[in-house]
Order: structure tokens, then C-alpha cells, then sequence
């Protein structure tokens, strides 16, 4: 089965209000992840100034994009591949992200969203207990590798593949298909730094709001077992 690795950089985190500056992708087939069937970068074309921070960060200057491809190109390229490789699945690092700006990146051109069920190499890996870390260039180097290029869009899908890379796909796509718990912690203002220190996060989620609420999901199979390390009281808001 041929997936796609996907990756956007962008002036900001705000889908609704910031551009893509840059999407690139690979197909690869999952029964042998040493070399993609096609791999695809572009600059994209816009005319609002980049923050000094995002340029330090992706290295993409106004220079860049003034002379980059229109988001129309990029997107047509991106629907061909999928068609022609005939992909069903999409792997993104922090992957709402990149499914939000690619939404809106369609939107932008009047054309139907591709219709790709996600695996978020973040969160849908089967990660052993001692790799705590889930920023890509630390993952990298705990699987024997370094990103010589990170928040360059092309090398972080190569990055991010090569990880996947070390798993057993199958049982990536069972893991990633467990049911999840959403899970509200206890706390207030004053008691909020232990949920905070387990990972719950403020209000949003994998683009969902939960008013006023530190919230987190967590595998089933993990369920038990984690909740044992709180010192806080929890409740199950949802499973999906």
C-alpha cells in the first residue's frame, strides 16, 4: 500500500489567517520505506511579509516566496499523486496542523478537501515508554539519525518517514485505530502545574474546545496505567 508523507511550513499557526509558505510531500510504499516513489517541494507564492521569528525558524525569506509557485500548482501536483498513487492514508507530524492549512489551502481554490484518513506520527506511533520526547528532530536522534535540516518542509517528511520507518506499519495503523479517551483533569488555577506536567492541555485539542478544562487523550491501552501517575482526580469527557 503507497502512503503520503505530508508537510506544510507557514508564516503562523492560525489556519484562518496565515499562508502556506511551503508544502512538501513523499509517496512511499509501507512494505518498504528506504526510498519514496516520488517526493515533491514547493515554495509557495504570497505577498504578505513573513515574522522575523518564522523566517529564523524555516529559513524562508520574502525572497523565497516572492519568486515561489502559485498554491494552485502545488495543490494540483498534490491532488495528481493521489490519484495516480491511488493514497488512502496521510502521515503528518502534529498532523491537525498540517490537515487545517491544507483545508483552507483548498478552500482558498474552491476545491474539495482530499477525503485522507490521518496518522499523526506525534501521537499514532507506538512509541516504547523511555522515548518520552515528540518533537521530530529529538525523535530522530533517539532512533539513530539527525535532521540536518529541520522545519525545511521536504526534510521533515523524510525525517518523519524514516522514523515511522522503525515501527511495523501494520501495527502503527492498529494503534492509531485503538479507541482514545479524552479525559478532563481536576484542577484549578492553583492545582493545574501536575496536569500541566502530564501533558494535559488548556481548552484546545487536535483542534477541539473544551471550555475551561485541561484536557488530554490517551490510548486505551494505556489507560490504566497512566492514570495511576496522577495525583489529581480525572473524568472521561469522550472516546473515539
Amino acid at each position: 500500500m503507497k502512503i503520503l508523507g505530508l508537510d506544510v511550513e507557514t508564516t503562523g499557526l492560525d489556519s484562518k489567517v496565515n499562508k502556506i509558505t511551503e508544502i512538501a510531500w513523499g509517496i512511499y510504499e509501507t512494505e518498504d520505506f528506504s526510498k519514496p516513489f516520488a517526493a515533491r517541494s514547493f515554495v509557495i507564492k504570497i505577498d504578505e511579509e513573513i515574522p522575523d521569528l518564522i523566517v529564523q525558524l524555516t529559513g524562508i525569506t520574502q525572497a523565497h516566496v516572492a519568486s515561489g509557485d502559485k498554491l494552485v500548482t502545488a495543490l494540483t501536483q498534490l491532488l495528481m499523486d493521489i490519484q495516480n498513487f491511488d493514497i488512502k492514508l496521510v502521515v503528518a507530524h502534529n498532523g491537525q496542523f498540517d490537515m487545517d492549512f491544507l483545508r483552507e489551502a483548498f478552500n482558498s481554490i474552491s476545491h474539495p478537501v482530499p477525503q485522507l484518513e490521518l496518522i499523526d506520527s506525534a501521537k499514532d506511533i507506538p512509541f516504547p515508554k523511555e522515548i518520552t520526547t515528540r518533537t521530530l528532530r529529538f525523535l530522530a536522534v533517539e532512533h539513530g539519525f539527525m535532521n540536518p535540516f529541520p522545519h525545511s518542509a521536504i526534510f521533515d517528511v523524510f525525517c518523519m518517514m524514516k522514523v515511522l520507518a522503525c515501527y511495523s506499519f501494520d501495527d502503527v495503523l492498529t494503534y492509531k485505530r485503538e479507541p482514545t479517551y479524552i479525559i478532563s483533569a481536576d484542577v484549578n488555577y492553583n492545582t493545574k502545574d501536575p496536569a500541566k506536567k502530564a501533558g494535559f492541555r488548556w481548552q484546545e485539542l487536535d483542534g477541539n474546545f473544551y471550555e475551561k478544562t485541561w484536557v488530554k487523550a490517551v490510548k486505551k491501552r494505556h489507560f490504566d496505567e497512566e492514570v495511576k501517575t496522577y495525583s489529581f482526580g480525572y473524568r472521561i469527557l469522550s472516546e473515539k
